[in-house]
């Protein structure tokens, strides 16, 4: 029983974790986005 209590909290952990991380990227793939946006303002005619 002690076991099954563990196993759950572990799930509930992870879970939990797996969240934030979640929201940590899309949270650094938006900055990416709005700085690849800054650059092409600010350099429209350059050729990559």
């Amino acid at each position: 029983m002690d076991l099954f209590i563990l196993i759950i909290l572990i799930n509930k952990i992870l879970i939990f974790y797996v969240f934030i991380f979640n929201v940590y990227l899309n949270l650094l793939k938006n900055n990416f986005n709005q700085l690849n946006l800054c650059y092409n303002i600010l350099t429209p005619n350059v050729k990559r």
